[in-house]
């Protein structure tokens, strides 16, 4: 049985409903600082979640749905084939092939406007790649061609691999409890 687009984003919606509710435990300077032996705050790793998602996953979705400037015959690299049938999951960096640094974002709020925009938006197109069944490929510059639902998938599996960048610097950031962005004014 083919897997449907709708199936990958209700598996995904969990993981993407924790990163929505970890946004309550940080605080604007801890959004913003990035701890010793990181690269980026905690701000920075949510920007890139959405804006890699946003520009790069789901408009190369989107594109497949559409049929816009795909391929038919195009073939996955080892790299793409290993990504989507290795039971666990690796991280490439950067796997996009260029240097984006994210910016910082001022404060959680904020980002959970975008995260809520964005599960709206990808709920969307997994409809719209379950309607239109589009067979179209596009390159991706490590995994090869990759079909719509493929390029969904990576939506997921970028969440994951971005979990474990999370996981290290919430050691040095996150606060145990919710912030109340009223009381850090006083």
């Amino acid at each position: 049985m083919e897997k449907k687009a709708l199936e990958v984003y209700n598996s995904f919606l969990p993981n993407a409903k924790h990163w929505v509710q970890e946004l309550d435990y940080y605080s604007k300077s801890q959004f913003k600082r990035v701890p010793e032996g990181c690269e980026l705050s905690i701000g920075q790793v949510y920007d890139s979640l959405i804006q890699v998602s946003y520009h790069f996953f789901m408009k190369n979705a989107l594109d497949c749905a559409y049929g816009r400037g795909v391929s038919t015959t195009g073939e996955k690299t080892f790299k793409g084939w290993a990504m989507f049938h290795a039971k666990g999951l690796f991280y490439l960096k950067p796997a996009m092939g260029y240097d984006y640094v994210p910016k910082a974002p001022e404060g959680a709020l904020g980002v959970k406007d975008e995260m809520y925009k964005f599960l709206k938006l990808i709920y969307k197109v997994a409809q719209e790649i379950d309607t239109k069944k589009p067979e179209g490929k596009l390159l991706h510059p490590v995994f090869g061609y990759l079909t719509a639902l493929e390029w969904l998938t990576l939506v997921k599996k970028h969440f994951e691999a971005m979990r474990k960048i999370k996981v290290k610097i919430d050691a040095s950031v996150r606060s145990k409890y919710i912030v109340d962005e009223l009381e850090e004014q006083y």
